[in-house]
């Protein structure tokens, strides 16, 4: 399992489902077979997590604060090396 913790999110990834938990309480789950694409964007001065989510292309975007972007990048590179095999 991988996680990684930020003032707004968490965020993790066991090898079948990305949760991201907010700090109201909410909880989003995206399975593995429904992830199309998944990137860490810099948008002016902020980063963001970009995501295709089934074939219907939802695009999910969730602010990354900066403390977290090398703990999103490695949550991230797994995340694709699961999709690739």
């Amino acid at each position: 399992m991988i996680e990684v913790v930020n003032k707004r999110y968490i965020f993790c990834f066991d090898g079948r489902v990305l949760e991201v938990f907010t700090i109201d309480g909410e909880t989003r789950r995206f399975h593995i077979a429904h992830i199309r694409k998944i990137e860490l964007l810099q948008l002016y001065n902020e980063w963001r997590l970009s995501m295709e989510y089934t074939d219907l292309k939802n695009l999910i975007r969730i602010d990354v604060e900066d403390d977290a972007v090398t703990a999103m990048e490695n949550l991230i590179s797994v995340v694709r090396d699961t999709l690739a095999t």
